[in-house]
């Protein structure tokens, strides 16, 4: 005859008081969280003093998980340290006690601490054996990778010293600004690889991408060549003598699908040839394909860029220069060709341009050329317009973009510019020795772009 199971709620409340019989006896194993567990259970039960509101309640939470959370890092710690030791003696019976250390380490939760022993082998061994860094992979007064993803972001967006006061309101410790900086350089170097994304934002693969680049001026120092002594030694360069403060263009790339609010970004320290081959880097991670997908230039009329975007897309691509752009040089000729209805003349030629008219624009600012050529910094308003225009005339067909709903203005890299440059490398009082502007143009352009930034981060796993 078969024995009848006993009720489902008898069983469960086995497994109940054997759940919590197993946790206490665990508890009575460290009882450094009995207190800070009881406080939490308060919390739970609305056993608080002075009826705190949810405000208040989510504060003293938040609180009791740091003060839990470092408490529990902090034995495991010391657990992991202990086993560790035991295992590396097991595995070498000869190692014996060097010294006991005061070890210390950051995570999100605060400063961890322990006392780590260090080995060596026999009286007499050379070399010492530290069982807990090895197995933990942090050094001591290191950093959680958790720490470092947040003191960057912080970095990233502020000044070292106001990352560090973020910080402390958001994980109740505080790190030293030169050290957040020594970080964050580190870092901007590591992360070169991962500042395009490994595949494009949309998924389906375009017919027709758009294609910006422009550069922007940002505040450069150099410092001294290296002093000599009285015999001619080289020494140390003074990095508090002989600076030079200068500007230096940051060049920065933007391509995107039209329609979609997703792009992707590049950003680079360099020179011409350099952007132009970040520039299809770029096109390439939005998925540009060579003799597949067509891509739209738009910029303004410098030559180099003109000649970067050929070299880069060649056939696929068809450039246009910024309508805002040429509309200043029309502004700036209105004067010399119509003084009584300068705005209106201006109309009519932005009106010409639009419709696909730009030889009768040319031609408008043909006749009113000064009767003397002049060259240079002599040339009027309307010469310098009509040689602009009449030496890009095919990069003015803003009829053909518009009637394919296709931008005719560079505003994408212009407010890119803002956001992924100027708010970090071109504040106040900040001047950037080159090296270092590269690396943090490379976290600012890594965190642009969608992916990247939890890519690298997870690559550091």
């Amino acid at each position: 005859m078969d024995t009848p199971s006993p009720p489902k709620n008898i069983t469960a409340n086995t497994d109940t008081k054997s759940s919590v019989s197993q946790l206490e006896a665990r508890l009575a194993k460290h009882p450094n969280l009995i207190p800070l567990v009881a406080r939490m259970l308060d919390v739970a039960d609305d056993s608080l003093d002075g009826a705190p509101d949810a405000h208040q309640v989510e504060d003293q939470t938040v609180e009791l998980m740091r003060e839990l959370g470092n408490e529990v890092l902090c034995a495991w710690s010391q657990t992991t340290h202990d086993r560790a030791k035991e295992e590396a003696c097991r595995l070498n019976p000869n190692l014996i006690i060097h010294r006991r250390k005061y070890f210390v380490w950051y995570g999100r939760f605060g400063l961890v601490s322990l006392i780590e022993i260090e080995l060596q082998d026999g009286r007499r061994g050379q070399k010492l054996w530290r069982p807990f860094l090895e197995r933990a992979r942090i050094c001591c007064r290191g950093l959680a990778l958790g720490v470092q993803r947040a003191a960057i972001d912080f970095t990233s967006d502020h000044p070292f010293g106001k990352a560090s006061a973020k910080l402390m309101t958001h994980y109740g410790f505080d790190l030293d600004p030169s050290r957040l900086r020594n970080l964050s350089l580190q870092h901007g170097k590591a992360c070169a690889d991962y500042m395009l994304p490994a595949e494009p934002p949309q998924t389906q693969k375009p017919e027709q991408l758009v294609a910006e680049l422009d550069g922007t001026m940002i505040p450069l120092i150099t410092t001294g060549k290296a002093d000599t002594d009285k015999s001619g030694t080289a020494q140390k360069a003074d990095a508090r003598k002989n600076r030079n403060l200068h500007w230096g263009e940051a060049r920065l790339s933007v391509v995107y699908v039209p329609g979609q609010t997703s792009a992707v970004h590049g950003a680079l320290l360099g020179d011409r040839f350099e952007a132009g081959l970040l520039w299809q880097q770029t096109a390439k991670a939005a998925g540009y394909t060579s003799g597949q997908v067509k891509v739209h230039g738009v910029g303004d009329g410098a030559r180099w860029i003109k000649e970067e975007f050929d070299t880069a897309f060649g056939s696929d691509g068809n450039y246009l220069i910024d309508y805002y752009h040429v509309g200043e040089y029309l502004s700036d000729a209105a004067p010399g060709c119509n003084p009584q209805s300068p705005d209106q003349w201006i109309k009519e030629q932005k009106g010409n341009l639009l419709e696909g008219r730009q030889e009768r624009v040319i031609e408008e600012l043909k006749a009113h050329r000064s009767p003397v050529p002049l060259t240079g910094e002599a040339k009027s308003p309307v010469d310098r317009a009509h040689d602009y225009l009449e030496a890009r005339v095919l990069q003015l067909d803003y009829a053909s973009a518009r009637a394919a709903d296709l931008p005719i203005g560079s505003g994408a890299v212009g407010g890119k510019h803002r956001s992924v440059i100027h708010e970090r490398l071109k504040i106040p009082g900040a001047w950037w020795l080159r090296n270092n502007a590269r690396a943090m143009l490379n976290l600012r352009t890594m965190r642009a772009n969608e992916g990247c930034w939890d890519a690298y981060w997870a690559s550091l796993n």
